[in-house]
């Protein structure tokens, strides 16, 4: 499975801090982690690779030197644990580039992460999750379980309540609309919410 820089940088944030990110899409795609030393992420085309920096000018001459390469590249910027001076001085302005002519072919992320192995084992439970999902939806069409169960399924993974509308915004199927407030919700118990429907026209 390939996952988009956007998918995994918000999945990254949920336990990292961010420092600076470039080139963030939801249109591109990459494949499972690597942890790269050692220039590895020069072999690793079309990958997520993890890379322990030191300082963001480290990681952004390894940056520049990538620029033309289709890479997602998770820079892991490792702080004295015992000075947080330093890190209290990270700017999202000045990391990497700012001029859109100057803007890579893949996307980066510079993240406060002491142990970079931690961060690829983070990125690759991400990875697994997504699989994991992949493969319920796949054996569940497979069993002809029906769009309620595969709504249902893919609500948990997502976090957030689906349904399925007809052309003639009639409901063919939904999951977790509970967990929406009345008012929010498209069909309610006697009907078509219309002040809903109007607003969505």
């Amino acid at each position: 499975m390939k996952l988009s820089s956007v998918w995994l940088y918000e999945m990254i944030l949920k336990k990292y801090r961010m420092i600076g990110h470039v080139g963030l899409s939801g249109r591109d795609s990459y494949l499972r982690p690597y942890l790269c030393l050692d220039a590895d992420y020069n072999k690793r085309p079309g990958h997520v690779c993890v890379v322990p920096v030191t300082s963001e000018r480290e990681a952004t001459d390894i940056a520049n030197a990538y620029l033309a390469d289709k890479m997602f590249l998770v820079f892991c910027l490792i702080e004295n644990a015992n000075d947080n001076s330093e890190a209290e001085n990270h700017s999202a302005d000045n990391f990497l580039w700012t001029a859109e002519e100057n803007r890579p072919g893949g996307a980066y992320v510079c993240i406060a992460a002491n142990d970079a192995a931690a961060v690829l084992n983070d990125i690759q439970a991400v990875f697994d999750l997504c699989d994991e999902w992949e493969d319920s939806i796949i054996s569940l069409l497979a069993g002809d379980a029906g769009m309620e169960k595969v709504l249902e399924v893919s609500a948990g993974f997502l976090g957030n309540p689906l349904m399925v509308m007809g052309t003639d915004f009639s409901l063919i199927a939904d999951a977790d609309m509970e967990k929406l407030p009345e008012r929010a919700r498209l069909f309610a118990e006697d009907g078509v919410n219309v002040e809903y429907m109007n607003a969505l026209l």
